[in-house]
């Protein structure tokens, strides 16, 4: 004979159970959005500008671009400080690139979500086959 203890027990799970399989397309839809912004994040890449002012590196954000329409350079050269140099010297090397540490910091939490939400989903199938 099943204790009140266990018959609460089993009863919640019973519940959790029914809710996570009729929940289960709402699970799907999260996990395949969170891809889908992944993707769109990719496309759309954070751009930085990198020049030099003298022996100093400068990296400069430059926004969001899609990745086959890169942001171009500017063509003056400005110092840190404001001060207009005129036209880039040749020896200043002056270009845009992908700021991949701020589009992994977009993309992981996102691929983190979407993998919890993939292994409901098995956990949710498994349960369906042994029932």
């Amino acid at each position: 004979m099943e204790t009140e203890k266990e018959t609460k027990i089993y009863a919640a799970g019973k519940v959790c159970g029914y809710a996570m399989s009729t929940n289960i397309w709402r699970v799907a839809a999260l996990m395949w959005t969170c891809l889908g912004a992944i993707v769109i994040m990719c496309f759309f890449p954070p751009w930085t500008e990198f020049y030099r002012d003298g022996n100093v590196k400068i990296i400069e954000p430059k926004g969001y671009y899609f990745i086959f329409d890169p942001p171009s350079p500017r063509r003056s050269s400005y110092s840190a400080l404001g001060r207009y140099y005129g036209n880039p010297r040749p020896q200043d090397k002056r270009g845009v690139s992908i700021d991949f540490g701020r589009l992994a910091l977009q993309c992981v939490p996102l691929l983190g979500i979407a993998v919890v939400m993939y292994l409901i989903q098995i956990n949710d199938k498994k349960k369906k086959q042994k029932n």
